[in-house]
């Protein structure tokens, strides 16, 4: 008779590191990581101006790209970062400038997110020094977990600034996810009784952005005829939530925008979310060409003989 054996075989699993009493510690590394990079909320965007959902345009938000550059954690003893908020993705049109800081909210449940004030201007590729920032006292966020994501508010009436007529409070929501932050922020002041911008059109949704770097050859015939009067670029550190690059043809001086686009379709069951490129000429109602591809791939690119581009994600 045959006894058949049972065979045990111990897998390896990955060891804990970094024991802590610190009963945030594990969030306070997600959000750590979530909160960093460069953020966009062209979705929003395409979404309400599509027709299907029926928005009206009093009631659409202003395109919104944020930069979120990490600090050395020596600034102030925690995890921070050089929040930059520019105006319709147009580093000339900078609308907001701030140190945003992590920190554990021990010992009770959250992370404590906090704003610091510049005092002084910061060079647009410098770091600032913790002697030009400012704690904004009363403006804390207590981010807590809610389910996959971190959720949290400012105590009501407590971020204020100014006095008597000039006072003004500002009450704030945060949603923070590994691919998506959300941002509800009203202001009430004697000058605006009613609120600000957000309390009128909800959230501002900031997903977060895919580094590509970018080259576009434009050739006066072909690319089987190489030409002195050929035009070459490159465009690095460039995004793919609607960033647009300008390139001109030698062949008739048109210019063209070339743009990339993580596009997401709400109204498909399954596939419609993709990452596009597309080539246009300037003002003009449609494009020259449109290439897709799963928005998880690293390269895209597109050759129409007269122009040749190619997009390569950057890798961490």
């Amino acid at each position: 008779m045959c006894v058949a054996g049972i065979v045990s075989t111990a897998s390896a699993m990955a060891v804990p590191t970094g024991l802590t009493d610190d009963r945030n510690a594990r969030d306070l590394t997600f959000a750590t990581e979530w909160f960093e990079g460069e953020f966009d909320n062209d979705l929003q965007i395409w979404f309400e101006t599509d027709p299907r959902s029926h928005t009206a345009p009093e009631e659409r938000h202003q395109r919104s790209h944020a930069v979120h550059t990490r600090l050395p954690d020596t600034l102030l003893g925690a995890a921070a970062f050089l929040v930059r908020e520019y105006q319709d993705d147009d580093r000339t049109k900078l609308v907001s400038e701030h140190v945003v800081s992590l920190q554990s909210h021990k010992p009770e449940e959250g992370i404590r997110l906090r704003y610091h004030r510049l005092l002084g201007d910061v060079a647009p590729t410098g770091l600032p020094t913790a002697s030009q920032l400012e704690a904004m006292i009363g403006c804390d966020v207590i981010l807590r977990r809610r389910g996959v994501q971190l959720e949290g508010r400012m105590q009501k009436g407590g971020c204020a600034s100014g006095a008597g007529k000039s006072r003004s409070v500002i009450d704030e929501t945060i949603w923070l996810g590994p691919n998506v932050y959300s941002r509800e922020r009203i202001e009430v002041s004697p000058k605006k009784p009613g609120a600000s911008t957000d309390a009128d059109l909800g959230p501002v949704h900031f997903y977060k952005a895919r580094g590509f770097d970018c080259v576009a050859n434009m050739f006066a015939d072909s690319y089987l005829k190489p030409s002195t009067n050929d035009k070459h670029y490159k465009f690095e550190g460039r995004h793919d939530l609607g960033d647009v690059m300008l390139v001109e043809s030698p062949r008739d001086g048109k210019r063209y925008q070339l743009q990339l686009r993580r596009q997401r379709y709400p109204y498909y069951q399954s596939g419609g979310e993709f990452l596009l490129m597309r080539l246009r000429e300037v003002d003009a109602p449609t494009s020259v060409a449109i290439v897709t591809s799963d928005t998880g791939n690293d390269n895209i690119s597109l050759n129409l003989g007269w122009a040749m581009i190619s997009c390569n994600a950057r890798q961490p």
